[in-house]
């Protein structure tokens, strides 16, 4: 009886001493693999947004001109040129030929951030000036910012760390979208140093595609994102009462109590088509993208 109890124990023993080897082995670590499975995975850095953008990018001019013009260059109604700042900053200098007659400039200064597993684009402040010594920034920030991606649940990029990721300043303008169909991006902004002027900022981003431009003769073929956007704001200059919001790209939306739109039945004011080649407003049309109106008519010039 006595060694029946022995060779019980002996057996139970050598069970717990397999099961330990067994799981030294890793085929029975709960608490590892929870640890393993709670562990952040890298992200794959898209720098496609780059491939339209030009940060970083040499100095270029190009015109901007009614898609009828053909390619008299004096149908150009918007000069565009860039120039990179320190790097991963590029201003976008744009001139009509009023502007250019009067010897002014408008700006918008931009920067590329990395956050969060998504390469961006952000708006950091508008400029407007005469020259050198004589411009006048104008820093943006957002108060609320959201994302959706191929229709899914908007995502709030405040409260997930994207928006402090690139500084909590400035607003998404543009994100790398390769890997995506299309996704939309909602900003409610105002001026940094006049949070009285305020602005809300509807657009929906689409896969870059292959596009023809007929303003060039052969015509030229590109890929390009396609931005259909909405613009309000209660901007004085733009809407002559800086008490009275109103859509100037777009229209409709329901307003909030706040008095701006809550982001709900926003109609697109336009389309845009950044090219690959880091051309932005390779091509502007209609809202529903189906029209061109204006386009480029000769490639970006380098130097100027």
């Amino acid at each position: 009886m006595e060694n029946k109890r022995h060779q019980t124990i002996w057996i139970a023993r050598r069970r717990v001493m397999l099961l330990g080897f067994i799981c030294a082995l890793s085929v029975c670590a709960p608490g590892q693999r929870a640890v393993k499975a709670d562990e952040p995975q890298a992200a794959s850095k898209d720098d496609s947004i780059l491939k339209y953008w030009p940060i970083d990018a040499p100095k270029r001019h190009w015109d901007v001109g009614d898609a009828q013009g053909g390619t008299e260059a004096a149908n150009a109604t918007l000069s565009i040129t860039n120039e990179s700042l320190e790097q991963g900053k590029v201003v976008l200098w744009f001139s009509n030929p009023e502007r250019h007659i009067a010897g002014a400039t408008n700006g918008e200064e931009y920067r590329y951030c990395y956050a969060m597993g998504r390469s961006w684009v952000f708006l950091d402040e508008y400029l407007s000036g005469t020259g050198p010594g004589q411009w006048t920034p104008r820093p943006v920030s957002s108060s609320r910012i959201l994302l959706t991606v191929d229709g899914e649940k908007p995502v709030d990029l405040i409260a997930d760390g994207t928006y402090a990721g690139c500084g909590s300043v400035g607003q998404p303008y543009l994100m790398s979208n390769d890997a995506i169909q299309q996704y939309r991006l909602q900003i409610w902004g105002y001026l940094t140093k006049n949070p009285k002027y305020k602005w809300y900022w509807d657009a929906t981003v689409s896969k870059p595609a292959v596009i023809t431009n007929n303003c060039f003769h052969p015509s030229q073929t590109v890929r390009a994102m396609k931005v259909q956007e909405a613009w309000w704001s209660n901007f004085a200059a733009i809407n002559g009462n800086e008490n009275n919001g109103g859509w100037t790209m777009g229209s409709a939306g329901n307003l909030g109590a706040d008095g701006m739109p809550d982001g709900m039945q926003v109609k697109d004011g336009r389309t845009v088509w950044h090219a690959e080649g880091q051309i932005p407003y390779y091509e502007t049309g209609s809202p529903d993208g189906r029209t061109v109106r204006k386009c480029i008519n000769r490639m970006p010039v380098s130097g100027q």
